[in-house]
């Protein structure tokens, strides 16, 4: 009679704590819904307040170097997001973001991830598309700039390490000459950082024909 009664109590422990673990799983679950909602939430409302939707935007894996007048620091975070809106180049760094369908369009926001409650998006700054006046691309490797437009002396980057990779926008403020400078990063993709500068120079172009 004890050792059944022993088998029961056990039995029931071993319940109630299953139980318990379900609600732990439950209750975790939920709480990264919740989250992923709120930054979609988040992300949407920022793109809204320059007339953007998510499935206008294009995202690679690179970050904002330097050259543009509005911006005195490299962005912190390695996503890039840009889309066009009345004849401007609008550029985001995620911070926090994921994409797992790779670099390229996002025809859908569910193909974003959330690593943390502190996902974000974050304005970095505009260049209005007719003051393009070159899109280039320049690796290590060849060192030498492609793409380039015009008889200008443009800036050249500086500090490139074996496999790095930069696309840089040569535009012209009525005033200034500027180079603003993106760095390709990382990507579990694959690719080259040199054949994924080229891809996103020619993403830029396509998005600037007026």
């Amino acid at each position: 009679m004890d050792t059944i009664f022993g088998y029961i109590i056990i039995s029931g422990l071993l319940i109630i704590s299953g139980l318990f673990l379900l609600l732990i799983l439950h209750l975790q679950k939920k709480r990264q819904f919740d989250t992923r909602k709120k930054a979609k939430e988040g992300i949407a409302k920022i793109l809204n307040q320059y007339g953007l939707n998510i499935s206008d935007m294009m995202l690679y894996y690179c970050k904002y170097v330097g050259g543009h007048p509005d911006r005195d620091s490299s962005s912190n975070g390695i996503l890039l997001l840009f889309g066009t809106q009345n004849g401007k180049l609008i550029f985001f760094e995620g911070i926090g973001i994921h994409c797992a369908a790779g670099e390229g369009g996002l025809t859908s926001d569910r193909k974003l991830r959330f690593y943390n409650q502190g996902a974000e998006l974050r304005h970095l700054f505009d260049i209005p598309i007719n003051s393009i006046e070159g899109i280039r691309y320049f690796d290590e490797t060849t060192n030498r700039t492609v793409g380039l437009i015009g008889g200008n002396h443009w800036a050249i980057p500086v500090n490139m390490k074996k496999g790095d990779a930069s696309v840089l926008i040569d535009w012209y403020d009525g005033r200034y000459n500027h180079s603003t400078e993106f760095r390709l990063g990382s990507f579990l993709g694959g690719g080259t950082r040199s054949t994924r500068a080229n891809t996103l120079r020619n993403t830029l172009i396509r998005m600037t024909k007026v």
